[in-house]
């Protein structure tokens, strides 16, 4: 049996590397390997690859099926792959592997058993053209499938199962002119980059959306392979390699919840599971999230899971360095080189079968200094709900190391400043609401509002006819005013002036004024210190439950209305966007807005008896709703738009003395009557007599009715909806 070096200088037989494994695999120095079979981990497929693999030479093992878990789904994949690859077996073409019914998940071609084995061998034969791996089920070979695409590469003998229990044997004989795995010649053979760590450490490194975290944490996996992923990405992609529905969402939040897995609906059921098994495999963890790993919170959950482990944060503020710059760009060439090839052997493998080949195409990567994966990271949504919370780590936190890679601790601090403004600015508030503050002060303000307008309606009344009480308004210095309703000691309002567009203007003032301080305060953040100028309809509409409209002041844009308005608002420019501020204490009351529209509205006055038209407000008026009325009844009716013409009087037309009243029509008086047609009909919507009321025409009718009965007048005819008095 060949003996392995390793990299302690000792030695170790050819065996299973619980190193290079899933997180919840299980395997001991027997050979014998299971994984957790319970909860979430009971949906998700396992696997695990040797220390050892054979890049040339004829070798063989076999894996034997000791326990299936009753009523769950099974599944074993027995085959090869190169180091560093994937490890779930045909989830690229870095390997190949055959099931337990001798189907090959390359889907290459191969004669299957009618029913599962309970012993599989894989014979990789190198010295044989291209290459060639055969599958044995029960002793009996069963197919075969060339490699092209791997013949001369170190190729390590992998497992991929669910819920079963499983014991590998190195040391079987294999067919005529091969040799068992365990006993693999010292030219032939390769040694796992993944070495099994002996202290666990956990990275978790901090990065700005689109700065390369995913990136950074992909490379120091590539240098470190012992090193395991974890987090929502990485288990959004182990459901995937275990036949889970497409994930969909960002990396950072990949939607598990839509893979129709029950133990996946809830993010911290499925997290604490991850993070327990994370715990008690002692492998050294990378956790990689955008959002996430930016926010305190979330860093001191994931670093109380591993008391025991050292714990590191890396801060990727700033520019990357060249040697960073220089791996992307040829992660990005060696992958497109990588899905080429692979899009090439489908389309020979498609004309060797007569099947159409593939359309797809690819497109080269473009020669940028730098660009990260073109995966969404984030989404706007998610960075908009947790900016507030967003900070640099400390060993507060429980840190051992923090490391900046990039720059130094000054420029991040200062750089995650400035990207905290600029992003803020921009962004809405997720989920804000008015809070108690400005709920107290807008209705204090309705309520005075109608104060006002009552007092300024009271002395219009008075001041009708009389022109020396609005003069005795404008005569009253406004720096003394301490009462707006009784400015002058007198009982003299200092609004008594105000007209419509002055009430607008004041209106427009006193919710801008509450809106630029309500949104600091509700948004609790210390950088949002003044409205987002371009979100201004969105919070206009969540405080005032009503859209924001310019032309109430007679102008169509923001801009118009600062200048309408003068004050108090006023627009401050910051990076990436303005922020529209009170220049009044939030506290300022509401008299003092009063006084100031006061104050305006002479102002505009002496101008335009100056000549400056432009001083003028074109503020439209409202148009007012028509008054109802009432019916007999009581019942209160709209009025028409267009009030119809009351008609003329019909003429009282003289009747018999012996001729009967029709029922219910009034005694007639001794005006003088006009004889009207014998075949006139009565006015339909002619009121009943009585005091007050309009006389009714009276047509002379026949004596009887063609049956004979007496005639007391025309048939009663049923009202029209809107002949109804």
């Amino acid at each position: 049996m060949a003996m392995l070096p390793d990299e302690r200088g000792s030695t170790s037989d050819v065996a299973l590397n619980s190193g290079d494994a899933t997180l919840d695999v299980i395997a001991s120095s027997s050979g014998r390997v299971s994984s957790l079979s319970q909860g979430l981990f009971r949906h998700l497929r396992s696997a695990i690859r040797a220390n050892t693999g054979a890049k040339a030479g004829r070798y063989y093992f076999e894996v034997e099926v000791l326990e299936h878990l009753p009523e769950a789904p099974t599944l074993l994949l027995v085959g090869f792959s190169t180091d560093r690859s994937p490890l779930f077996l045909g989830s690229t073409g870095s390997s190949i592997g055959f099931d337990s019914k001798g189907s090959c998940c390359s889907k290459e071609t191969s004669t299957a058993a009618p029913e599962d084995a309970s012993r599989i061998g894989v014979l990789l034969d190198q010295e044989v053209g291209e290459g060639r791996v055969s599958v044995f089920l029960d002793g009996q070979q069963i197919g075969s499938s060339a490699i092209p695409h791997l013949h001369g590469k170190a190729l390590f003998p992998t497992l991929t199962f669910q819920n079963v229990t499983l014991a590998v044997n190195f040391q079987s004989p294999g067919p005529e002119r091969s040799h068992a795995f365990g006993w693999i010649a010292q030219e032939h053979l390769v040694c796992s980059s993944c070495v099994q760590t002996t202290s666990q450490e956990v990275i978790i490194p901090v990065a700005l959306p689109s700065s390369g975290l995913y990136d950074w944490s992909l490379r120091m996996r590539e240098m470190q392979p012992e090193m395991v992923e974890i987090g929502d990405e990485m288990m959004a992609e182990w459901s995937a390699s275990s036949g889970l529905s497409s994930r969909s969402g960002t990396r950072d939040d990949p939607q598990l919840s839509s893979l129709g897995l029950e133990q996946l609906r809830k993010r911290e059921v499925w997290h604490k599971a991850l993070m327990g098994v994370a715990r008690s495999s002692r492998k050294s963890l990378i956790h990689s999230s955008v959002r996430r790993n930016l926010v305190e919170a979330e860093r001191c959950s994931i670093l109380k899971n591993f008391p025991a482990a050292k714990k590191t944060a890396v801060v990727l503020f700033g520019k990357p360095d060249e040697d960073f710059k220089d791996w992307v760009k040829q992660k990005m060439r060696s992958q497109y080189e990588a899905e080429k090839a692979e899009l090439e052997r489908k389309k020979s493998s498609a004309e060797a079968a007569g099947e159409e080949p593939p359309t797809e195409e690819l497109k080269e990567p473009p020669e940028a200094d730098f660009l990260p994966s073109g995966k969404i990271e984030v989404s706007e949504r998610a960075l908009a709900h947790d900016l507030r919370y967003f900070s640099l780590p400390s060993k507060s936190e429980g840190f051992d190391e923090i490391r900046y890679e990039w720059a130094d601790e000054e420029t991040a601090k200062e750089k995650l400043l400035q990207w905290l403004r600029e992003r803020k600015a921009r962004q809405v508030v997720e989920g804000l609401t008015p809070g108690e503050w400005f709920n107290a002060k807008y209705e204090d303000w309705k309520k005075a509002r109608r104060v006002f307008q009552n007092g300024q309606r009271d002395f219009s009344g008075r001041s009708q006819g009389d022109e020396s009480l609005a003069d005795k308004v404008t005569a009253i210095e406004l720096s003394k005013v301490k009462d707006p309703h009784d400015a002058d000691g007198n009982g003299t309002p200092i609004y008594g002036n105000f007209k419509y567009e002055d009430w607008i203007v004041l209106s427009f003032r006193y919710e801008f004024h509450l809106l630029c301080h309500a949104f600091p305060i509700d948004a609790a953040d210390p950088d949002r210190e003044g409205l987002p100028e371009e979100h201004l309809e969105h919070y206009w509409k969540t405080y005032f439950h009503h859209h924001f409209d310019p032309k109430k002041l007679g102008v169509t844009n923001l801009a118009g209305v600062l200048k309408v308005l003068k004050d108090p608002i006023e627009l401050k420019d910051i990076p990436g966007t303005r922020m529209l501020l009170s220049s009044c204490d939030k506290e300022t009351s509401i008299d003092a807005f009063v006084v100031a529209v006061e104050a305006y509205r002479r102002d505009r006055a002496r101008r335009i008896e100056a000549g400056d038209e432009s001083a003028a407000l074109d503020i439209p008026r409202a148009k007012a709703a028509q008054p109802a009325k009432a019916d007999g009844k009581g019942v209160m009716r709209s009025a028409p738009k267009t009030a119809p013409k009351a008609p003329p009087k019909a003429p009282v037309a003289k009747q018999p003395a012996k001729q009967a009243q029709p029922s219910g029509a009034p005694s007639v008086g001794k005006a003088p009557v006009a004889k009207q047609p014998a075949k006139q009909a009565q006015p339909s919507a002619a009121p009943a007599g009585g005091k007050g009321q309009a006389k009714v025409a009276v047509v002379k009718m026949p004596a009887k009715r063609p049956n004979g009965m007496p005639n007391n007048g025309p048939p009663a005819k049923k009202p029209r909806p809107d002949e109804r008095v």
